[in-house]
């Protein structure tokens, strides 16, 4: 079979219109070792140009095929008119199959590589065994960071081997026996400068990155960094969606510069944190070390540590009330909520668990906990609800937060 035929195959998989036929041949090939690799490739690149709504991050599978299982609540009685074989026994599939089916096949892109077993009545979920309710979330394992190389191709870290990766111009980017990946790179040597994007999905642990220049990058779930291989010219130039902290190597000659926006950090040497999530109401870059120019427009502050430059509509603010440890608690393996509002702490715990968060009525209670990161949702749900001012019901990845 053809890469194009596997590829319509899967089209058809994923639209629910493979016939009997169809079925029984894409099925087959996705049982041989060989195709493994390029099933993983194909759905990856899938998400990556959102063909399919909602396919936009591999660890999203779950939110991307809600569509799908929502529409086969709607339908549960209608039936695909094709007849399905499996062991020699015709079997009617309904959207509900289908949909679980697709999940599954997506499930495999992201690492499961159990799409089909050799008991081939796995293909089909039964509905008179029905899945036993999820009632807790283990907190993530490993940092499932994907990394986009210049010409748009994708490396799934977590399943790529130690040593190198790949070599993007005059730079080696290489995977370390801890995980990390580093650049090393021969400025002298670099004819075009090409742009790499680390991205570290929800429901991952923090990634760690080392630059061309020595700079180093730790970065929290739901973020992504596009980042030269090599540095030349005047500066080096990094662009930040989410959170990260930086230690930069120092350079008087080429300053260092972390985008968001229209919001510039700027640094010769020094160690920072900036939180720039979409969904929080501010933006915020807090200074551990060292010195840092940030400017909006008019407004530039020069940073000293312990301070914290607050951007919101436009309008930026500096504090020196700033708790470091709460500020690194990502960081550290820690949550460290000191009198935050829930919506605050569902925020930073939806990112880590992966989770759909839902509110029945607002909760006014505040928040004092720290404890580690590295334990199951339900643990961090019964710290919470020692205050008695809140309570929390689990169903799979959605989470309905109730006074």
């Amino acid at each position: 079979m053809t890469q194009n035929n596997f590829i319509v195959l899967l089209d058809k998989f994923l639209l629910e219109t493979l016939s009997a036929e169809e079925w029984s041949l894409f099925t087959e090939q996705c049982r041989k070792q060989e195709n493994q690799r390029l099933l993983q490739e194909i759905v990856l690149k899938k998400l990556e140009d959102r063909t399919y709504q909602g396919l936009s991050d591999k660890n999203r599978i779950e939110e991307a095929f809600r569509q799908v299982l929502q529409k086969a609540e709607q339908q549960e009685e209608r039936q695909l008119p094709e007849t399905i074989q499996i062991n020699s026994k015709p079997r009617f599939f309904t959207f509900r199959r289908v949909a679980a089916a697709a999940a599954i096949i997506v499930f495999f892109a992201a690492g499961a590589y159990l799409l089909f077993s050799n008991n081939s009545n796995r293909q089909a979920i039964s509905e008179n065994q029905p899945t036993k309710p999820i009632r807790d979330i283990a907190a993530p394992v490993s940092a499932n960071a994907v990394l986009t190389l210049a010409d748009g191709s994708r490396i799934v870290l977590d399943s790529a081997g130690n040593g190198s990766l790949a070599t993007q111009g005059a730079a080696s980017i290489i995977k370390l026996a801890d995980g990390r990946i580093a650049y090393t790179a021969n400025a002298n040597n670099v004819s075009e400068v090409q742009y790499n994007t680390l991205t570290v999905p929800r429901g991952s642990k923090v990634m760690s990155l080392a630059l061309a220049d020595g700079s180093k990058v730790w970065m929290n779930a739901q973020s992504s960094l596009r980042y030269p291989t090599a540095f030349v010219g005047s500066e080096r130039k990094v662009e930040i969606t989410g959170e990260a902290y930086f230690e930069v190597a120092k350079n008087a000659a080429m300053p260092f510069i972390v985008k968001k926006g229209d919001v510039t950090v700027q640094v010769l040497g020094t160690h920072f944190n900036v939180n720039a999530y979409e969904d929080e109401e501010q933006m915020k870059i807090t200074l551990l070390e060292g010195s840092v120019n940030v400017s909006q427009g008019n407004n530039k502050n020069l940073l000293k540590p312990g301070q914290q430059a607050r951007i919101q509509n436009g309008i930026m603010k500096v504090t020196n009330q700033v708790d470091i440890e709460e500020v690194m608690a990502w960081k550290n393996g820690l949550f460290n909520f000191k009198g935050e509002n829930i919506n605050t702490v569902m925020r930073q715990l939806a990112r880590w668990y992966d989770l759909d968060v839902y509110y029945e009525k607002q909760v006014t209670e505040k928040f004092y906990v720290k404890m580690n990161r590295n334990t199951n949702l339900s643990n961090v749900f019964k710290i919470l609800e020692t205050t008695g001012g809140v309570h929390f019901k689990i169903e799979g990845k959605k989470i309905m937060v109730m006074p």
